[in-house]
């Protein structure tokens, strides 16, 4: 059979665009980048933000073998990439602050659940590399059941009172602080305003404690309601980072432990995430 020129050239084409298409690498399946929040997370890196837990996993391909297939190559490092991130979003866990005064490593209970919860998490980006590396970022909201293994004494004191007001924002972008799922907030005397018994446990469930934001423009109505206090972190407690001191005009206020606390409208704006290079700094 003679096929012309012109079409070989045309067929020839079409097999070498199905070779490129079936060789790309599924970096687009079922990713949303969460949010975008995913092209924040370089190699080594950890962000805490929307009440999320995001890391990279990362794996060098295992070339030892010279017959194994590169298929097989690459699935070995996306495994390993991933338990790379898992580990790191453990590790994290396991080091945060629950309340003011515990870490979730102080429980044996907790480090179990949350050993379970990490193997579930949402993968958000994959990245591939041309000798087999792979790069993996992985999200673990801090949400649902894990947060209720958090928080167990979530619920015991709920505040009840009435208040005009609908929400809390809490400016505490001046201070490093590191962040807790249900800090304590406290008057410019040290009186507690705010803490984890405050939190009805169903909401503890769905969407967590607080509201982590870098900035208030990432601040939505349905979160804090039409009319929310807006108070300032003057200091960290005495005793704890965890602690957040607020002024003394949002501490009159919410001495009374008004009813949208234990609705958990409450939102923190903490301050931008800053990268910082380590590179050439060890022998300094």
């Amino acid at each position: 059979m003679n096929i012309p020129a012109g079409r070989w050239s045309i067929i020839t084409a079409f097999f070498v665009i199905l070779c490129v298409l079936f060789s790309m690498p599924l970096e687009a399946e079922a990713q949303d980048n969460c949010g975008g929040l995913a092209d924040e997370v370089s190699h080594g890196f950890i962000l805490w933000t929307e009440n999320a837990i995001i890391a990279q996993g990362t794996a060098a391909p295992n070339l030892s073998d010279p017959d194994k297939p590169v298929s097989a190559i690459k699935r070995e490092a996306e495994r390993a990439a991933t338990l790379d991130a898992y580990r790191k979003i453990a590790g994290v866990l396991a080091g945060i602050n629950v309340t003011s005064t515990t870490l979730a490593a102080d429980s044996p209970h907790v480090i179990s659940r949350i050993n379970a919860y990490v193997r579930q998490p949402k993968i958000c980006k994959t990245k591939y590399y041309a000798d087999g590396g792979v790069d993996i970022v992985v999200k673990v909201p801090l949400t649902g059941e894990l947060v209720k293994a958090l928080l167990p004494s979530a619920g015991t004191n709920v505040a009840t009172s009435k208040s005009k007001y609908t929400g809390l924002i809490v400016d505490a972008s001046a201070v490093a602080f590191s962040p807790a799922i249900a800090p304590r907030l406290l008057a410019p005397d040290g009186t507690v305003l705010y803490s984890q018994e405050k939190v009805k446990l169903n909401v503890v469930i769905k969407k967590g404690a607080v509201k982590y934001v870098q900035n208030r423009k990432a601040i939505k109505k349905d979160q804090v309601g039409t009319r929310p206090i807006k108070a300032r972190v003057t200091g960290l407690g005495a005793f704890s980072p965890g602690d957040l001191v607020v002024d003394q005009k949002a501490a009159s206020i919410l001495s009374d432990s008004p009813a949208f606390l234990g609705c958990g409208n409450v939102v923190i704006i903490t301050s931008p995430i800053r990268k910082i290079d380590c590179r050439g700094l060890a022998g300094k």
